[in-house]
């Protein structure tokens, strides 16, 4: 197994497989920092996206030598508590004025930017490879089921999600594994650009 050190220098360089190693080795670890705050699945998995959004767009920042594990937490904790300040402020703090850390603000500007980009992007796909797409993140629907529902072969079915991931990849410049979690949460935003 490739040390943890290694595995941050090559996602420095923009290496989209060492990004999923780390993905895959401490997405848990960063859910259950932003749950054991939130205590909802909803707003830990929206920490866990915002952190490891964070992590490839800041790479050229990090720094192999300190613990990627401890940097993630902290990460992750900031994100859960920024959610905890946002909820306080629209329930209780609402005449008073808002205070926003610059740190806080940048973290607002890249999501933003992302949401913005991936909306953008997912409009360039061709409708039925959209829609597809969509049935299988969103709705959470097998293969199969789409097939089914839109009466076409399972082999096109995977044509289309293979196109529309593709296409998202090469117009967004990020992992696949980044696509593909934002993809799931932020699609109820986008069921307007489904053409049928």
């Amino acid at each position: 197994m490739e040390s943890i050190d290694l595995i941050v220098r090559r996602i420095q360089k923009g290496d989209e497989s060492a990004f999923d190693q780390l993905y895959s080795r401490f997405s848990k670890k960063v859910f259950h920092v932003a749950f054991a705050i939130l205590r909802t699945d909803e707003e830990a998995y929206e920490v866990v996206q915002e952190t490891f959004l964070k992590i490839w767009f800041k790479r050229s920042e990090l720094d192999p030598t300190r613990s990627i594990e401890a940097y993630l937490s902290t990460v992750a904790r900031n994100f859960a508590l920024k959610i905890i300040k946002k909820s306080i402020r629209e329930t209780l703090l609402e005449d008073l004025p808002e205070i926003i850390s610059p740190e806080e603000t940048d973290d607002n500007i890249l999501m933003e930017e992302f949401q913005q980009k991936l909306e953008a992007a997912l409009s360039h796909i061709p409708p039925r490879s959209r829609e597809v797409l969509l049935l299988s993140r969103k709705d959470g629907l097998s293969n199969a089921q789409i097939a089914e529902k839109l009466g076409i072969s399972l082999s096109t079915v995977n044509n289309h999600i293979h196109r529309a991931l593709n296409g998202l990849k090469d117009q967004l410049q990020v992992p696949l594994t980044l696509i593909l979690i934002f993809v799931a949460s932020y699609t109820a935003h986008f069921q307007g650009l489904i053409i049928s």
